[in-house]
């Protein structure tokens, strides 16, 4: 059955009002990630938040993978990734302001990559303190090096 030009025209104009719209939420801004020893804290301002009392999705993903949502509930600015920490992984996260069906454009606009891995090409590369190393001779080999891996000692 074929349709007429004005359905078909009253078809899309509905399906714009049942999308989410960006126009009137504002994005989170200074999006920053403290990550180091496998703690990972996003944090970001928003200017409206009192106004608007939003509340937040952080979407986190590997690179190449799904997308993971976290819902951050009004008034927190911030979220722990801490979960997020495979030194075999790059991840990507942006933040999502929501204020009733309404949504901003996540921020920021490409995401924030982040990674362990010291080779990584993600734009922020998160670090591990230096671990202790003991020395100890032993009598007939000589001396000993040894640590603890920094999953054990960070809990990983």
């Amino acid at each position: 059955m074929a349709l007429s030009m004005e359905c078909k025209t009253c078809i899309f104009l509905f399906s714009l009002l049942l999308r989410p719209r960006s126009a009137f939420v504002p994005s989170a801004t200074n999006i920053s990630l403290d990550c180091h020893n496998f703690i990972n804290i996003l944090r970001w301002d928003y200017s409206d938040h009192e106004t608007l009392k939003p509340n937040f999705e952080v979407t986190v993903k590997k690179l190449e993978s799904t997308p993971k949502p976290i819902r951050v509930d009004y008034p927190n600015l911030q979220c722990d990734l801490s979960a997020f920490s495979s030194p075999d992984n790059d991840y990507s996260v942006a933040v999502t302001a929501v204020v009733g069906l309404n949504e901003s454009l996540p921020a920021p606009p490409n995401g924030l990559t982040f990674s362990y891995f010291h080779s990584s090409p993600s734009e922020q590369l998160c670090s591990l303190d230096l671990l202790p190393v003991n020395v100890t001779f032993q009598p007939d080999v000589g001396i000993m090096i040894s640590f603890s891996h920094p999953a054990v000692l960070y809990g990983q």
